[in-house]
């Protein structure tokens, strides 16, 4: 059974989807902006694997008899929905990726030289420690640890941070979100180190759109240089004085939200 609530009135054609994974309700100021003008919905993917999260969203878009669909998608959120795009291209409107992860695996070593180079020596070991938890196969239902290391990068990743007002309680469900981020994460890591993930952009059709924060630790170069050289119809904003989730921006918010309304309004 999926999961997911909605914003605004139909018809339902907009998208918007978490990162972490697992960081279920996330997006919901997003949702919430959005739903004054249009009718959002916000899945909360609960499968563990990659192929079962896209069967999730598939099932969302064809519960609501949604044609072609626009997806915003954030993180690890812009990753699925990337993925989705090259699956079902012919069900796609436009793809919106926000602070997407690198799509070549050199990138990757650049985020973590980013990371290292803004945290302290506290931050480092505490990081590390995560990360070792996380990546631990007999470690299960961690969910401290899942939640540590949101708390950690949020600190390390946006460059001057708001605590926005969350219009909904963050939804919590009775699954182990330990094995949820390890095997979804790490069938997209092997993905990008065997060049399998950018292939995906070939198979894209729908016009795509990447917008990245200046000051996210998630390399723009990693994002940009890459998607332009296999999606014929792509756009890239880079906005100022941003990290990695830019409604949370003091500096950005307000930008952001103009360049996402500009990007919803269509000729057809």
């Amino acid at each position: 059974m999926v999961e997911f609530r909605t914003h605004g009135k139909p018809p339902f054609q907009i998208v918007v989807l978490h990162g972490g994974p697992g960081a279920w309700g996330e997006m919901a100021p997003v949702a919430e902006y959005l739903s004054d003008t249009y009718g959002i919905i916000e899945p909360f993917f609960l499968e563990a694997t990659l192929p079962e999260q896209l069967l999730e969203l598939k099932q969302i878009i064809d519960i609501h008899n949604i044609e072609k669909v626009v997806l915003i998608g954030f993180s690890w959120g812009a990753w699925l929905r990337y993925l989705f795009a090259a699956k079902f291209p012919n069900l796609m409107k436009k793809l919106i990726l926000v602070g997407s992860g690198p799509y070549k695996h050199q990138y990757y070593l650049e985020l973590i030289d980013t990371r290292n180079n803004r945290m302290s020596q506290e931050q480092k070991e505490h990081y590390s420690e995560i990360l070792n938890n996380l990546q631990d196969p007999n470690m299960t239902n961690n969910d401290a640890s899942i939640s540590q290391l949101g708390a950690l990068c949020r600190k390390i990743d946006q460059y001057n941070d708001l605590e926005v007002e969350e219009p909904f309680p963050t939804p919590h469900f009775d699954i182990d979100r330990t094995t949820h981020f390890q095997k979804a994460m790490n069938e997209v890591i092997r993905m990008r180190k065997s060049g399998d993930l950018l292939k995906e952009a070939e198979k894209i059709k729908c016009p795509v759109v990447a917008i990245h924060g200046d000051y996210d630790p998630h390399p723009v170069n990693g994002v940009k240089i890459p998607l332009e050289k296999k999606i014929v119809d792509f756009q890239f904003f880079l906005l100022e004085k941003c990290g990695h989730k830019p409604w949370t921006e003091r500096y950005a918010r307000l930008e952001f939200y103009k360049l996402i309304n500009s990007l919803l309004i269509f000729k057809d």
